[in-house]
C-alpha cells in the first residue's frame, strides 16, 4: 500500500502531502540538490519539507526531540 493510500483527507499529514506535492512550487530545488552522478544521496526536498512541517506541528522544535522521532511510525510514514 503507498502512502497516498494511506493518507486520511481532512488530516494534517494529508494536508501537508498535498501542498507539498500539488500547490508548492519546489523546482528550485531541483538542480541545487540533484546528486545522482556523484555525492552521498540525499533526501527529496519535498520530504524533508513533509517531515519539518508535520515535525512543527507535532511541537518538536529540538534536535533531541527529533531523534526521538525515529520510532514514531507516523512521523516514519
Amino acid at each position: 500500500m503507498s502512502l497516498e493510500e494511506q493518507l486520511v483527507p481532512g488530516t494534517l499529514e494529508y494536508a501537508i502531502h498535498h501542498l507539498i506535492e500539488e500547490r508548492i512550487d519546489t523546482s528550485f530545488f531541483d538542480e541545487r540538490f540533484c546528486n545522482d552522478e556523484e555525492g552521498r544521496s540525499a533526501y527529496d526536498p519535498k520530504v524533508l519539507l513533509k517531515i519539518v512541517l508535520f515535525g512543527y506541528s507535532r511541537g518538536i522544535i529540538s534536535l533531541g526531540r527529533w531523534t526521538s522521532m525515529r520510532e514514531n511510525v507516523i512521523f516514519m510514514a
